[in-house]
């Protein structure tokens, strides 16, 4: 059961072979040569210029890709973007003793107390997450880089202890690794470029969100390229989505979207087109799918489901535009279902009002999951316990979904 790719193909033609020739270029001339900077160099000898400099050109898909979680994963820490309540009734306590304090000293910071004593405390340095569901932070401590104990959760608009934290003791030692750092930045030299574990990095060769040199390449040689040749007519030093086979495309994104796996190669070394078992292990296997947690390993998810295994084309991108922020709008991906799926009669009970026009509330419904489970305490002093629903992206028959559970995927 072939998919339609109409929509996507057309989408790539444009974005691929038009917009870069149909827009001219925003150089004035070829003095603007002298503008363009190395922001990076990359592990294979390719050089970041900075998604900033695909505005020239591409300037409404720039625009719109500065909306998007994937842009807006990683940031340097302000008051703007940290986002969290600094009201003191809304601090974290998390058991009798151990007390956690936010700060505004026109730098923010995390204060640890016990027993009333300050035991330590660290600034906000970076932020992680876009807000969807939450945000976590690091900090530098010289050229290194941890974790704060302190998350946010956008639900409620409250502070939780950061996952896999313990509500017992005071943690600011978690190192942030190559591995947890390439899924929320384009790119971060390590010092120790060989050793999986070095939390060690060089400051100024970070590029934070997932931007367009992520999924395109490093840039700066297709930039000079083409404000060099306005008249150029084939896009050069970059890497052809449209070019790419299914499961190349598919790679790309499960490059983030297929959990964690064991790392085979340093990372930040996969480039668009590569193959990913190469670089990275499953943690899983494929008998083992029905047991995945929503939170992570959508691409397994995804290609287990039946809609995959029937077509010979569908991927991430049949239903997701990557350059513009789409959440929620569920009419637009319920359409690519409806693209397929127009014979309602299988349905043994009519249809009715936004059941019409909505597949995914009951074919990938919100569901809670257990690797993103947090504890703490109210402001009553009680205990919490909880969990954040993802929408999983097995698309299936959730005979057990009950209409409570319909009604909370709407909200």
């Amino acid at each position: 059961m072939a998919k339609p790719k109409d929509a996507f193909a057309i989408y790539l033609t444009i974005v691929l072979f038009g917009m870069l020739f149909l827009v001219r270029c925003n150089f004035s001339s070829k003095s603007d040569l002298t503008s363009l900077q190395p922001v990076a160099n990359s592990y294979h000898g390719e050089v970041y210029a900075g998604s900033q400099t695909c505005f020239n050109c591409h300037q409404k898909i720039y625009e719109q890709h500065l909306e998007t979680p994937h842009h807006n994963t990683s940031q340097i820490a302000t008051k703007n973007n940290v986002t969290g309540d600094f009201a003191v009734h809304n601090n974290l306590q998390l058991n009798d003793s151990i007390r956690y304090i936010m700060t505004d000293e026109g730098k923010l910071f995390q204060a640890a107390y016990k027993d009333r004593k300050l035991i330590r405390k660290e600034s906000f340095d970076i932020v992680i997450g876009s807000g969807t569901k939450g945000k976590t932070y690091l900090y530098w401590k010289e050229s290194k880089l941890y974790q704060l104990p302190v998350s946010k959760l956008s639900l409620g608009n409250r502070w939780i202890n950061s996952p896999g934290y313990t509500n017992d003791k005071i943690n600011f030692d978690r190192a942030v690794i190559p591995n947890c750092l390439e899924c929320h930045t384009t790119f971060a030299r390590n010092q120790l470029p060989t050793d999986f574990n070095s939390n060690v990095y060089v400051k100024n060769e970070m590029i934070f969100g997932v931007d367009c040199e992520s999924c395109h390449g490093p840039s700066l040689q297709h930039v000079k390229a083409h404000t060099n040749d306005l008249e150029l007519k084939t896009p050069k030093y970059m890497t052809s989505i449209k070019s790419l086979t299914q499961q190349q495309q598919l790679d790309a994104c499960a490059r983030c979207h297929s959990g964690l796996r064991k790392p085979l190669k340093m990372p930040f070394t996969f480039k668009t087109g590569d193959n990913l078992s190469s670089f990275r292990m499953p943690n899983y296997k494929p008998i083992d799918t029905t047991q995945l947690d929503v939170h992570g390993n959508q691409y397994a998810l995804l290609t287990s489901s039946k809609c995959f295994t029937q077509s010979d084309d569908l991927n991430c991108t049949t239903c997701h535009n990557p350059h513009k922020n789409e959440r929620g709008n569920l009419s637009q991906f319920s359409a690519q279902c409806i693209s397929c799926h127009n014979n309602f009669n299988i349905h043994k009970t009519p249809l009715k009002g936004e059941e019409k026009t909505n597949c995914i509330n009951c074919h990938m419904p919100l569901l809670k999951s257990s690797a993103i489970a947090f504890k703490g305490r109210d402001l009553n002093d009680s205990i919490l316990t909880d969990s954040i629903t993802v929408r999983t992206h097995k698309i299936g028959i959730y005979k057990n979904l009950s209409k409570q559970s319909y009604e909370s995927s709407n909200k």
